[in-house]
């Protein structure tokens, strides 16, 4: 998960509810459901269509890149879609949000404005939703490989009437961090874990983890993902990370940043690649929705938020 969105997915025990009548009584939400989402909107049909029918787009380019497909018996990903905002900030993480996610008890949500999302928050939004779909996978990647893959497909762009999309295109986050703010080798070695949450570098490490990613899956016209599954091959056996790493790429990580992906960060080239079209779901049911359950939603979305204001 993003770092800097750590404090939006942290469960709290002893937050209080929002109090009856902070959201507008004569909002009408109703329920959307198709094979992967459920979303609840008090916006317009139009408003809202066009916010699921983007989810669904992404979910499925992601799912093409992963090739990971989502399996009927999976739970369905719950969005809620607020058209006022000043009750979507009421819930919300902090003023300057547009979109937020939050997981806990096996249930993945996505809150988000029903208009005047921010390119930074919908990248946020799924990265987190780009980690659920990797959960179906049974195989499990090194956790830099797994941060870098959900930037890496972040920044997915549709073109050409959404026949296409472009991939690898740089995240917000690069303009921001260091190229060898973190040390390569612990970010190979280590992985992600407590010390590097709060090591007071981490947007350098998920950056960086884009760029070996980037690297890997589609550096040197693809050449680079054959040393990439070698790297994994050895890595599954049971070989020590960073010796995996070596005997894949021919040197350890910091040498490799300092050799080739220097340059090669300054040279990041995005591909294009023909859409899948038929796997969309667009098929969204719409009902008035249970405003019970609703509320029951907004209240447990706000136990769940740390809020910075």
């Amino acid at each position: 998960m993003r770092a800097e969105h750590l404090l939006w997915l942290a469960i709290l025990t002893l937050v209080a509810f929002l109090p009856e009548g902070v959201f507008a009584k004569d909002a009408e939400w109703h329920r959307y459901e198709n094979g992967y989402f459920i979303a609840y909107s008090d916006a317009s049909a139009k408003k809202t269509r066009s916010i699921l029918e983007g989810l669904e787009k992404f979910r499925v380019a992601a799912s093409q890149a992963a090739n990971v497909r989502v399996p009927e018996s999976a739970a369905k990903t719950e969005v809620l879609i607020f058209d006022s905002r000043k009750d979507y900030f009421a819930i919300s993480p902090g003023k300057n949000t547009s979109a937020f996610a939050l997981s806990g008890l096996g249930q993945f949500r996505i809150v988000m404005r029903a208009s005047g999302q921010s390119d930074t928050d919908l990248q946020t939004v799924r990265h987190e939703y780009t980690h659920v779909l990797l959960g179906h996978l049974s195989f499990r990647y090194p956790k830099w490989y797994d941060e870098g893959f959900a930037e890496l497909v972040s920044t997915i762009r549709f073109i050409k009437k959404d026949s296409q999309f472009v991939m690898g295109e740089p995240p917000l986050g690069v303009l921001y961090s260091r190229g060898d703010g973190f040390d390569w080798n612990r970010l190979v070695a280590e992985g992600w874990n407590n010390e590097t949450m709060h090591s007071g570098k981490v947007n350098d490490a998920y950056m960086q983890s884009w760029l070996l990613t980037h690297y890997a899956m589609i550096g040197k016209e693809f050449e680079n993902y054959e040393k990439f599954l070698q790297y994994l091959r050895a890595w599954v056996s049971g070989e020590p990370p960073l010796s995996a790493f070596e005997q894949a790429f021919g040197m350890d990580a910091n040498s490799l940043w300092k050799n080739e992906l220097k340059s090669y960060s300054r040279n990041v080239v995005a591909l294009v690649y023909d859409f899948e079209s038929e796997e969309l779901d667009l098929d969204f049911t719409r009902s008035v929705a249970d405003s019970g359950y609703v509320r029951s939603v907004i209240d447990e979305i706000s136990a769940n938020v740390i809020r910075v204001r």
